[in-house]
């Protein structure tokens, strides 16, 4: 898609975001400053364009698989290695053991920017990054507007029902119970706050 394309069509999305705001923010509310609009409008399109086929497809599970083994197996052949090493130099023997550790550790080092995949990831689910992140951007704005308790906790709550707008115009297609769901904090066991 060329730059003025791309462009129009954020536009476009924000014309249909301010709209989504209109419909659902409680009757009096100020309506959202343009710059958070085109914002969140600028993320309808990065939600619509992402390439689910890179982020949830076979060659993603695989790579997910190769870095959890990876993480399970490098430390303790690493700390083998390691002891070999030590050993075989105490008695005065040659060794490649210290060079095996050592590229064994530049592995290591080399997976750790992936292990945020090692989570086994529901292709169904491609759309709760992009959710949360709509999130993250319609409280602080719902609360601009003069919105004291934006609700993210029930299917009919007003920021559920902008988020699931918001993510029908990206091409998502989600119910309300399957948005709050996805928002729930699964590391405290609670809603986010």
């Amino acid at each position: 898609m060329s730059a003025s394309r791309a462009s129009a069509a954020v536009v476009d999305d924000a014309t249909k975001v301010a709209g989504i705001f209109a419909e659902h923010l409680p009757h009096g509310s100020r309506q959202p400053d343009r710059r958070d609009v085109a914002g969140i409008a600028y993320l309808v399109t990065l939600t619509r364009a992402a390439p689910r086929r890179i982020t949830h497809g076979g060659k993603h599970r695989e790579l997910a698989a190769h870095v959890r083994g990876l993480q399970r197996l490098l430390p303790s052949m690493i700390a083998e290695a390691e002891t070999e090493a030590a050993s075989a130099h105490a008695a005065g023997r040659a060794t490649d053991m210290d060079h095996f550790a050592w590229r064994a550790r530049l592995l290591l080092d080399a997976v750790q920017p992936f292990r945020g995949i090692i989570a086994p990831r529901n292709p169904r689910g491609h759309w709760h990054g992009w959710a949360r992140m709509m999130r993250q951007t319609v409280d602080p704005i719902m609360r601009q507007c003069g919105v004291a308790q934006p609700g993210f906790g029930k299917a009919t709550s007003p920021g559920i029902l902008i988020i699931g707008d918001l993510l029908r115009l990206a091409g998502i297609d989600v119910e309300g119970e399957a948005i709050v769901s996805a928002l729930e904090d699964r590391t405290k066991g609670g809603k986010l706050s």
